[in-house]
């Protein structure tokens, strides 16, 4: 017998999933949850919605089955349990097709919309900045920062200069990273940095780790006019 084809990353998420205890069930044509935790019908899970394709796809490869012919629980079957053993973290990566940083940059204003953000704010001394592609005025929170990557070569070129961010996580609140959905694994994520993802079908932005909360100083003078520039530019380009 031919053996099933490896999964695709939007198949190994929902396997995985279902493998950790959480539960999908089908109502009414739609493809209702993932994950033991429900918020406006629908639970929130780094699998996300599952997709009626990806759906059919594990039926068509016996991989879920109903738990009961009446009912509307699926579970794994004997096949999806060891298709789930299988998977290595690496399988859950999907590499981003087409997604721009403007893109993420509209979804990030659709995220905070009441929020006044920033862009391409020059952070540091002026003959050598580093650059936050993001900045939002959060209120007495402070501000939160927001570095955007949408491929996978940036993303890990990121995590091996640390230094690069330095200076932007320091006069930060929060620090969160925006990509496309599961382009980056959890284990990559730095330390107190957070994670926004971007659904590549519909450009919804979700913060799916939250960042650590600091206590920087109160920004000085240069700062804030950089920010001031920032704000310009996003209203410019429609943010």
């Amino acid at each position: 017998m031919k053996p099933n084809p490896k999964p695709t990353p939007a198949q190994a998420a929902v396997l995985m999933e279902l493998a950790r205890g959480s539960e999908v069930y089908f109502q009414r044509s739609e493809w209702r949850t993932i994950g033991p935790r429900w918020v406006n019908g629908r639970a929130k899970s780094r699998a996300g919605t599952i997709r009626a394709a990806t759906w059919r796809a594990l039926i068509g490869l016996d991989y879920v089955q109903l738990q009961d012919p009446t009912g509307s629980k699926w579970t794994l079957t004997e096949a999806g349990l060891q298709a789930a053993g299988g998977i290595n973290p690496e399988d859950l990566i999907r590499e981003p097709k087409g997604m721009t940083s403007h893109d993420v940059l509209k979804s990030l204003r659709k995220l905070w919309p009441s929020m006044p953000m920033s862009i391409e704010v020059a952070v540091g001394p002026t003959g050598n900045p580093s650059y936050a592609d993001a900045v939002f005025l959060m209120g007495s929170e402070g501000m939160t920062a927001v570095e955007v990557k949408v491929n996978r070569g940036d993303w890990l070129a990121e995590l091996k200069d640390p230094m690069k961010r330095a200076p932007i996580v320091a006069i930060s609140a929060r620090f969160y990273f925006a990509t496309p959905a599961g382009m980056t694994l959890p284990s990559e994520l730095p330390e107190g940095c957070g994670l926004i993802e971007v659904e590549p079908r519909t450009l919804k932005a979700s913060v799916t780790t939250g960042a650590a909360l600091r206590y920087p100083s109160k920004p000085d003078w240069l700062l804030m006019m950089r920010i001031g520039s920032g704000m310009e530019r996003a209203a410019s380009l429609g943010l």
